[in-house]
């Protein structure tokens, strides 16, 4: 950071946003600092260092989990309120976006806002239907995560991203991950969340997310719809990905190819859905 020129710590949201949003001064947002550091950007004149502000905590009651937007990772995996929460999906994630190292500096705004297109812990969040809460001078906003991935950069310009909030799933869903990498303690190249309910066998609701798949993580509502109704069995299953998974766009890169990962993800949703 060479034009560095000032580093502010501001106690309240509101000084953090004024401090934010001034005219003629290119400002970055310091929350853990994990991605900041490495990227050495030549553009930032300020930077605004979240960390005087009260927004690291865990909270939970039967509507779902409340977690601060400076949370840090390895707090998310140490807390038993998220341990016991969809099956412990979160914790796992968590545990799955770094070494501890990081984890222990790295937070869950820094991280929902990474752009990582392979994050492990977006695709839980998506079929869980987190919302994000946006803190703006004007006001505040509630935005569904997957609105947030739609343009990340206009819902977070001049902003700042203070609360996740997760509903708790039905009792009766189960939420399950799997991914692929090279080795498990790689950076995945595809995973997938399914967020699923049965009754006699017979798929009532499917969520699905994935990452991996594209310059972002998502939905794959256009799967969804065709699994509902069919029997939870791996033939039926299957005979549905086989054909909507052919019409997703899928890229390719020095990691995968598009034909690689159109069949990891069929057999990666096949087994999430099936609790495999």
């Amino acid at each position: 950071m060479r034009n560095l020129r000032e580093y502010c710590r501001p106690q309240t949201i509101e000084e953090a946003l004024r401090l934010l949003t001034r005219e003629g001064v290119r400002s970055a947002v310091l929350s853990g600092g994990t991605r900041l550091a490495a990227e050495s950007r030549d553009d930032v004149e300020s930077v605004i260092d979240l960390g005087g502000l009260p927004l690291a905590y865990i909270q939970s009651d039967n509507s779902g989990l409340r977690l601060g937007g400076l949370t840090r990772l390895q707090e998310m995996i140490d807390s038993p309120a998220v341990a016991c929460f969809a099956n412990g999906a979160l914790t796992d994630a968590a545990r799955l976006t770094s070494t501890r190292l990081l984890r222990n500096q790295g937070t869950l705004a820094g991280t929902l806002l990474a752009r990582e297109v392979n994050s492990e812990l977006a695709a839980p969040l998506l079929v869980l239907e987190a919302e994000v809460l946006i803190q703006r001078l004007e006001g505040s906003t509630t935005l569904p995560l997957a609105d947030l991935y739609e343009d990340l950069d206009a819902s977070i310009e001049g902003a700042i991203l203070t609360e996740a909030f997760v509903p708790a799933p039905q009792p009766e869903a189960r939420l399950h991950r799997c991914r692929v990498a090279r080795t498990p303690s790689d950076r995945a190249i595809l995973t997938v969340a399914a967020l699923t309910s049965a009754i006699e066998g017979v798929i009532k609701e499917a969520r699905l997310a994935a990452a991996g798949i594209g310059l972002r993580p998502r939905r794959l509502r256009e799967i969804e719809s065709k699994l509902k109704g069919r029997r939870a069995r791996a033939d039926d299953i299957s005979a549905v990905l086989s054909r909507a998974a052919a019409r997703i766009e899928l890229p390719q890169d020095h990691i995968a190819s598009a034909d690689y990962r159109r069949s990891t993800l069929q057999v990666l949703i096949q087994r999430a859905i099936l609790g495999d």
